[in-house]
């Protein structure tokens, strides 16, 4: 099942660090 992916265990990961990233620049913006 897992082989039609779109998105690898590896870009799921750098996609979740992007939006941690993102979350912590909004706070110190605010």
């Amino acid at each position: 099942m897992s082989t039609a992916k779109n998105f690898s265990e590896e870009q799921l990961r750098a996609i979740q660090v992007q939006r941690e990233n993102l979350q912590l620049i909004n706070c110190l913006q605010l």
